[in-house]
């Protein structure tokens, strides 16, 4: 699959200075516009539009993406976040799990994320808890890599 999947989104992928806010994450800069004959067709039928690499809710994860990401995780993790999920799916916990099994530290950003019962199952010095809107959290936490985003600023 093509990265990015839309070339009109070919700015996310821009490096900036870590004191800048990245184009498309400027509220500051107008949102590109994508024209409908612009969105990528499926390149095997040319007609039913090409999606990211995601699994919507309601939908099941092929045992080929399962056991691909599971040959990934072998290698190591570092490092799982979990975003905006009450972690009652069981193919996202099984992945968390997955990760942690192999020693990766955890980070969950969620509303519901500093409740006791879940504070309660956190490692003590490697996961973390963040709760809240994840849509306000995360350009917080990752400001040191995406630059701080003002929404009072002025673009150049």
């Amino acid at each position: 699959m093509a990265d990015p999947l839309w070339p009109v989104l070919a700015p996310a992928s821009v490096d900036v200075d870590p004191n800048q806010t990245m184009p498309l994450l400027d509220p500051n800069i107008p949102a590109p516009e994508i024209k409908p004959e612009d969105i990528p067709k499926c390149p095997e039928c040319n007609v039913g539009l090409q999606r990211p690499d995601i699994v919507w809710f309601g939908e099941s994860w092929s045992d080929e993406m399962t056991d691909e990401i599971d040959e990934w995780m072998e290698n190591g993790v570092d490092a799982v976040i979990s975003i905006g999920t009450s972690e009652v799916v069981s193919t996202a916990t099984y992945f968390i799990h997955g990760a942690l099994g192999y020693g990766a530290a955890y980070a969950n950003v969620n509303l519901d994320a500093e409740e006791p019962g879940k504070v309660r199952t956190m490692r003590k010095g490697l996961d973390f808890a963040f709760g809240g809107d994840s849509a306000e959290l995360l350009p917080l936490l990752f400001e040191p890599l995406i630059g701080k985003l003002d929404i009072n600023e002025t673009s150049p």
